[in-house]
């Protein structure tokens, strides 16, 4: 029997799916009346589902290389989510084909160059990108789900995770201001994917094992200490490296309530979570844990809105809530229905 199988048993209720359809009528009848802002939102909300499924791959991939404790302990919940991978797929059609609408290089080759429009930024590379990092990635996580590949398969699925994140991270984000550039954002970001799985892992305990919940509590901290650090020299370098084109980037971003945002940001994914984690009593704590994972699971999102709205229309924030339960909904239960599939497949399929 697979991994899943033994992993992903509860019986499909129509509730997700309900919430999928519905999040996705709502967005197409507000696309008539808004639908470069609904666009907008669609591709936010796509960035923020992808972190869970993206950062439950990278720690699968880890797990089968390394072992451990944690690993074992962790994998049944990290299995469900990678399940889900391949909806990011479908999620990503929509992107694709509203790009002329989200994108100003899409629409005008001179918003980022000529060069950079012919030799990268133009939409059938986008696309070939997209499609090939994706496409990839859910083949890994299938493999994974059926037990299949062993170390080879998890090495080779991060070395794809690493070129991958580090293209569509700028693809999908950077590019709506695509004079603006960051070598370290793909980093950044990678490890921002790698925090939500672990954030997840305290939301929903995976052991009753104090010293294993102490573990993943501490990796927590160090993810989101990276995050942290990443985040703040990208800004110290940009910011002080006279280079006003990047700065004003950042202008933008703490113009308004953005700056609230910029701070609640912060608060949440990175002060609260690195000062709580510090003290041996709350990392004991399954409650106070739960809560330092949720307040790192919203800031985090709070983050990717950040990065993304204020190069958007107004309205893309708004439509990122809709678009996030659509997604949210339709994983679900595609990873319910494929975990049901997989627990009734007969014993010579070679689970």
């Amino acid at each position: 029997m697979s991994a899943v199988a033994a992993s992903i048993r509860p019986p499909f209720r129509p509730a997700p799916i309900i919430i999928g359809v519905v999040g996705c009528a709502l967005l197409a009848v507000w696309g008539i009346f808004a639908p470069r802002g609904v666009l907008q939102g669609w591709l936010i909300a796509f960035v923020i589902a992808g972190g869970l499924p993206l950062g439950s791959l990278v720690l699968l991939c880890i797990a089968r290389l390394t072992g451990g404790c944690w690993t074992v302990a962790a994998s049944p919940l990290l299995l469900r989510v990678v399940a889900a991978t391949p909806v990011l797929c479908l999620a990503f059609l929509p992107v694709l084909a509203g790009a002329d609408l989200i994108f100003p290089w899409a629409l005008d080759e001179g918003a980022a160059g000529k060069n950079v429009a012919d030799w990268y930024l133009n939409t059938g590379f986008f696309a070939l990108r997209g499609g090939a990092a994706l496409i990839g990635l859910s083949a890994v996580s299938v493999l994974l789900i059926l037990g299949r590949g062993g170390r080879l398969l998890a090495a080779l699925g991060l070395v794809l995770y690493a070129v991958a994140v580090d293209f569509t991270s700028v693809d999908w984000m950077l590019s709506l201001a695509p004079r603006f550039s960051s070598s370290a954002f793909g980093a950044e970001m990678a490890i921002q994917q790698i925090l939500c799985a672990f954030a997840l892992t305290l939301v929903v305990p995976v052991s009753r094992r104090e010293d294993i919940s102490r573990d993943l509590a501490g990796l927590t901290l160090a993810a989101a200490l990276g995050v942290f650090y990443m985040a703040t020299m990208s800004l110290i370098v940009n910011w002080y490296g006279d280079q006003p084109d990047r700065a004003a980037w950042y202008l933008e971003r703490v113009a308004g309530a953005w700056l609230w945002v910029a701070l609640g940001t912060l608060v949440l994914c990175a002060i609260a979570p690195i000062v709580a984690l510090l003290f041996a009593n709350i990392r004991r704590s399954p409650e106070a844990l739960r809560i330092v994972g949720a307040s790192i699971l919203l800031g985090v999102a709070l983050h990717d809105i950040w990065l993304i709205a204020p190069d958007a229309a107004p309205v893309a924030a708004p439509a990122a809530l809709p678009a996030l339960a659509a997604i949210a909904g339709l994983s679900l239960a595609f990873s319910k229905w494929l975990g049901i599939r997989l627990s009734q497949r007969e014993p010579r399929d070679g689970d």
